[in-house]
């Protein structure tokens, strides 16, 4: 501390030495010193009239030239930097502080894939020293996680994952100490499936470094589908206040909790950043809405749904779940509502087609749902599953409709085989109420499939033999 006081305070006379005019001789070593002074303290309008006196001292030695680079850098562009640097290092290519300028420069710029091969230069000077390569100042442990830690940046963008979990492990508590690096390692863990490598190394870290990884630690043991444990990371991270637990920490908290079942528990968190004069989350409100339905207040669930809505009017997700909660409730006006308007959209969430399956059994409005399908024909992405429960539903009641069903959406290879075909095929054959297309919809999936075939022959051996069933054996790709 006496040192730098002494040096600072020769700084001060110096700078009014300069002032007034006053040109003493000072080794270059000094002049050095105070050019980087000056970058680091910002205090950038002192840097041209030092320079200029170092240089008339000591003409233009390889440290002016490389800290005005800097200055560049700092006061004019990137690009103008970059030019001087690859124009010095052609001159210095075996000199490690023009070779990591080059290098650092690239990183700042973005320049990735040059900057690799700069860094990667840099590297091998300092790890393998040789007589070709000139290293004239005192390498500390720092420098070369600083190196690691920039090519771990650099291999992250570049999308080469292993190379990047190299690189910043190399780099120790330096990759740990940055969130936005910390978040690089931790995805290139979950890209290249390595939780496990991931979980030990930030461990390691965590031990060593005292470095609160425990947030980072539970999402990786989240990530290997160990939720036992991840929660009880984040709880730890929450009671002690780590500081990447923060909002982002706490939500993946409370769904991991949510998902566990302890729905209480989840709730209280999801409510502590809730901010009701805010826009909140559209997930935030249909999280919160689901605690409460999973605990059976479907009530107080309901305006967390409609909030989720009214902030997303796209989010089909909080209209699925709104729309089952509203048909629970028995609110079947509201629930058609919303359906209408979710359809309207082209949103086609599963529990949208579920809502609308048990209003129709519900209120025995079979004629209302095949007008409701009709109106919305466009807009419905109906797929074979959808299809199929339809046509199981009004197979039992109002057989006659089903054909209007399959004129809406009249595919022809368009079968999941499911012990539903089977029974629903077997109905059809005995009522034959309805157009020889619904049976040919359900007996081709069961055709096209020699496991549920023999199922078939085995369960209904005289409907096997029957017209269309045994025709369709011909050719199952027939579509009457």
């Amino acid at each position: 501390m006496i040192f730098m006081e002494d040096f600072e305070a020769k700084i001060q006379r110096y700078y009014s030495e300069l002032k007034e005019g006053v040109y003493k001789y000072y080794d270059s070593d000094f002049f050095d010193s105070v050019l980087e002074y000056i970058l680091s303290e910002d205090d950038l309008n002192k840097f041209m009239p030092v320079a200029k006196h170092y240089k008339s001292i000591h003409k233009s030695t390889l440290n002016l030239k490389r800290v005005f680079i800097e200055y560049v850098s700092i006061t004019q562009s990137l690009d103008k930097a970059i030019k001087l640097a690859l124009n010095l290092y052609r001159e210095y290519k075996n000199h490690y502080q023009v070779t990591f300028l080059v290098a650092y420069l690239m990183h700042q710029k973005g320049k990735h894939d040059k900057a690799v091969i700069f860094l990667q230069r840099a590297r091998t000077m300092i790890y393998t020293p040789s007589s070709e390569f000139i290293v004239d100042v005192e390498i500390e442990p720092e420098d070369r996680q600083e190196i690691d830690l920039m090519l771990g940046e650099s291999y992250y963008i570049l999308q080469s994952y292993d190379k990047a979990i190299f690189h910043f492990e190399l780099a120790k508590d330096f990759a740990c100490e940055n969130e936005g690096d910390l978040q690089m390692l931790f995805d290139s863990y979950c890209r290249t499936q390595q939780q496990e490598r991931g979980v030990s190394h930030l461990i390691q870290m965590d031990q060593t470094y005292k470095l609160d990884m425990g947030v980072y630690i539970a999402e990786l043991y989240q990530g290997r589908g160990n939720w036992e444990t991840a929660i009880e990371y984040y709880t730890t991270a929450m009671n002690k206040g780590s500081r990447y637990y923060g909002e982002r920490g706490l939500k993946k908290h409370a769904d991991l909790l949510r998902l566990s079942g302890q729905y209480q528990t989840a709730l209280t968190l999801y409510l502590s950043v809730y901010k009701p004069s805010e826009d909140p989350l559209p997930n935030l409100s249909q999280n919160i809405g689901l605690c409460y339905m999973k605990q059976g207040d479907a009530d107080a669930a309901i305006p967390y749904f409609y909030e989720a809505i009214r902030v997303d009017p796209l989010y089909d997700e909080a209209y699925g779940y709104l729309a089952h909660t509203l048909v629970e409730l028995k609110r079947d006006k509201d629930a058609f509502v919303i359906l209408r308007k979710a359809f309207l959209l082209g949103l086609n969430h599963e529990l949208l087609f579920q809502s609308l399956f048990r209003l129709t059994i519900q209120l025995d409005c079979y004629e209302r749902t095949v007008d409701f399908l009709d109106q919305y024909v466009e807009e419905i992405d109906m797929n074979q599953t959808r299809l199929g429960y339809f046509l199981n539903i009004f197979s039992q009641k109002k057989v006659e409709l089903t054909d209007k069903i399959l004129s809406l959406w009249p595919f022809p290879s368009f079968i999941v085989v499911s012990g539903l075909h089977i029974h629903i095929s077997a109905k059809l054959f005995r009522d034959q109420k309805t157009d020889n297309r619904v049976v040919v919809f359900f007996a081709n999936g069961i055709a096209m499939n020699k496991e549920w075939l023999t199922k078939f022959e085995v369960i209904y051996p005289e409907l096997a033999e029957q017209s269309p069933f045994r025709e369709l054996l011909k050719d199952n790709t027939d579509w009457v």
